[in-house]
């Protein structure tokens, strides 16, 4: 996909901080960094028709790719960007990397925000997982299974036709759904379940097994598959990359960009 970049002109004199986002807690910051005064932008990667965008004059928006760390680096410079601030979900596996090659390239000051993952039920039967494949290599054969894994995360299982797999995702996935799937999307935004939600779909899905993301978003799911005692094949989030700085509040992150000699 093609980037479009509405960054040619943003208020104020100073340098801009970009920051990576596509969540609802990096339009959070991405809004509270322009509150506090510095001019950012925003970048999405374009994969989500209809994206929620932050709201705030001294934000611009940067859609699409950057042509990974050589071509993020060509364009920090061409930006004169003064910090990259990597909010991407704490899920994302490439584009930590490449923000981080990237900055150092243009030798650009750079942070990941990673808020601590949530905590887990103590009674809950969890298998901690690398990996979507291995997620795929455990599901018993005919398996009634839940998933919360999101669009992208559900190719990996697209192998196993014979799983009865009932996913939820914000937009559909980019490939043929197997006849035994059903697919709950819902709209980007949407109020988060309770448990007790959570605990009702869980019980008409009739799912054996949970699969999911340790994340925010999938807390309450969690809880819900603990009190049913469902086995939950959870995905660990990948580690971020080697001597990156990592911040674990939106408060660090607003106090590390007032000391880089703003």
């Amino acid at each position: 996909m093609a980037a479009r970049d509405s960054t040619t002109q943003t208020k104020g004199q100073d340098a801009p901080v970009l920051v990576t986002g596509g969540t609802a807690a990096a339009r959070t910051l991405a809004e509270r960094i322009a509150a506090a005064g510095f001019p950012v932008i925003y970048a999405l990667a374009g994969a989500t028709p209809r994206p929620n965008l932050p709201r705030h004059p001294n934000i611009a928006v940067h859609t699409g790719g950057f042509g990974g760390a050589a071509g993020l680096a060509h364009w920090l410079r061409r930006r004169g960007i003064a910090a990259v601030v990597d909010a991407t979900h704490p899920h994302a596996r490439n584009m930590p990397h490449h923000a981080l090659r990237a900055a150092r390239k243009a030798g650009v000051p750079h942070v990941r925000l990673l808020p601590p993952p949530p905590p887990l039920p103590a009674a809950a039967d969890i298998v901690p997982l690398a990996d979507i494949a291995r997620m795929a290599e455990l599901l018993p054969r005919h398996a009634r299974a839940f998933a919360a894994l999101g669009s992208r995360g559900l190719s990996a299982l697209a192998s196993r036709a014979d799983v009865w797999l009932i996913a939820r995702m914000i937009s559909p996935p980019a490939f043929f759904v197997p006849p035994r799937w059903r697919l709950i999307v819902g709209a980007r935004g949407a109020p988060r379940m309770t448990v007790a939600a959570e605990l009702a779909l869980l019980k008409t899905s009739r799912a054996q097994v949970l699969l999911a993301r340790h994340a925010e978003g999938s807390r309450n799911m969690v809880h819900a598959a603990a009190h049913l005692r469902l086995p939950v094949l959870l995905l660990a989030r990948p580690a971020p990359p080697a001597g990156a700085r990592v911040l674990a509040s939106m408060g660090e992150v607003l106090d590390w960009l007032r000391r880089a000699g703003r």
